[in-house]
C-alpha cells in the first residue's frame, strides 16, 4: 500500500504522518542518498501525498542542483519531473546545467532520457534549450540516432505527451505537479520554436542516410515524423528531404518498388491525410507529387504492389 493510499484510508493520521516521512526524507537528502533507487520510491511517496505547494517548492530548492541524482528509477523520475515543474525561471538555469556535463549518458539512458524531454517541454527559454542541450544531442546524432531512447528526446518535441511514444508511467511523471508549473509560455508556441530547432539538422541528417533509413521505416519513427512535420509545414517543393525520398521510393528493393512496401506505403498514406488535414485542395503538394511519380513508368509496379493503396 503506497503512503497516499494509507492517508486516504487514515486522514486523521495524515499531518503527523507527513511531518515523519518529511524528516525522514530531509536526512536521506543531506547524507546525499538520493542516488538510490529505494531512497527514490521514499521521496516519491511524500512528493505525490504532500499536499502542501511550499514543502515541495522547498524540496525543489534543496534538490535543484541534485536533480539528476535522481534518475535511477521512474519514481526518481517522477520526483525530478515534480519538482522541476514548480521551480521558478532562475533555478531551472541551475538544473539545465547541471544535467550538461552527463547529457551524453543520460540521452540514450532508458530512465534519465525521460527527464531531458520534460525539461525541454517546459522550460520557457528556448535559447538556453538550444544551446545548453540540442545543439550538443544534434552533435552525437550519428552514433546514436538507433537508440530508442535518443530518439524519444526529439520524438517527446514533435509529439509530447503522446501514448504512441511514451508509457502511462512515463506520462504521469510529465504531469506530476504540472497545476503548480511555474511555466508562462504557451505549450504550443514552445513546441513550434523546438520544432524550428531541430527540423533542418534532422532533415540534413535523414536526407544524407534516406536510403538506409527508409528501409527500416518501421523501427525509426523519427524519419517519418521529420517528414511528416515538413509536410504539415508545406513548402515540400523546395525540400530536398522530399525529394530524396521521391527518388528511393521508385528504386526496387528484391524485385517491388519500394512505395509498395508494406511499412513505406502506411506512411505515404499518412503523409496524404496530414496535407489533407492542413491543405486546402490547391496546396497538395506532396501528394500531387506522389501520384505523379505512381504514373507512367511505375504504373504497372505500384498496381501489382500494396502501392495501388496509396492511390485509394
Amino acid at each position: 500500500m503506497s503512503l497516499k493510499m494509507f492517508l486516504t484510508k487514515k486522514p486523521m493520521l495524515a499531518e503527523k504522518v507527513l511531518d515523519k516521512v518529511e524528516g525522514i526524507v530531509q536526512k536521506l537528502v543531506e547524507k546525499g542518498m538520493s542516488r538510490h533507487s529505494l531512497v527514490q520510491a521514499i521521496i516519491c511517496d511524500y512528493v505525490v501525498s504532500q499536499p502542501d505547494a511550499e514543502k515541495i517548492k522547498w524540496l525543489a530548492e534543496t534538490m535543484k542542483e541534485k536533480l539528476p541524482t535522481l534518475l535511477a528509477s521512474k519514481q526518481g523520475l517522477l520526483v525530478a519531473c515534480s519538482l522541476f515543474n514548480v521551480l521558478d525561471a532562475k533555478d531551472r538555469k541551475l538544473v539545465v546545467k547541471s544535467v550538461q556535463e552527463p547529457l551524453k549518458e543520460m540521452s540514450t539512458n532508458k530512465v534519465a532520457h525521460l527527464f531531458l524531454v520534460h525539461v525541454l517541454n517546459n522550460l520557457d527559454d528556448t535559447v538556453i534549450s538550444k544551446k545548453k542541450i540540442v545543439n550538443d544531442l544534434l552533435l552525437t546524432i550519428d552514433e546514436n540516432i538507433a537508440d530508442k531512447a535518443f530518439a524519444a528526446i526529439f520524438l517527446g518535441i514533435y509529439a509530447p505527451g503522446s501514448k504512441r511514444y511514451f508509457t502511462k508511467e512515463d506520462l504521469d511523471a510529465f504531469e506530476a505537479n504540472q497545476e503548480q508549473t511555474t511555466s508562462k509560455k504557451n505549450a504550443d508556441v514552445r513546441r513550434e520554436e523546438l520544432i524550428k530547432i531541430v527540423q533542418g539538422p534532422l532533415e540534413k541528417f535523414f536526407e544524407e542516410n534516406m536510403s538506409f533509413y527508409l528501409r527500416d521505416i518501421s523501427r525509426n519513427a523519427l524519419l517519418s515524423k521529420v517528414m511528416a512535420q515538413r509536410i504539415e509545414q508545406g513548402d515540400t517543393k523546395s525540400s530536398l528531404l522530399i525529394d530524396e525520398l521521391f527518388r528511393q521510393v521508385q528504386k526496387k528493393d528484391e524485385g517491388e518498388i519500394l512505395i509498395g512496401h508494406p511499412d513505406i506505403h502506411r506512411m505515404l498514406k499518412d503523409f496524404v491525410k496530414v496535407e489533407q488535414e492542413k491543405a486546402g485542395e490547391e496546396a497538395f503538394e506532396f501528394t500531387k507529387k506522389l501520384a505523379s511519380q505512381m504514373v507512367g513508368d511505375n504504373m504497372d509496379s505500384c498496381l501489382k504492389s500494396r502501392a495501388s493503396w496509396v492511390f485509394v
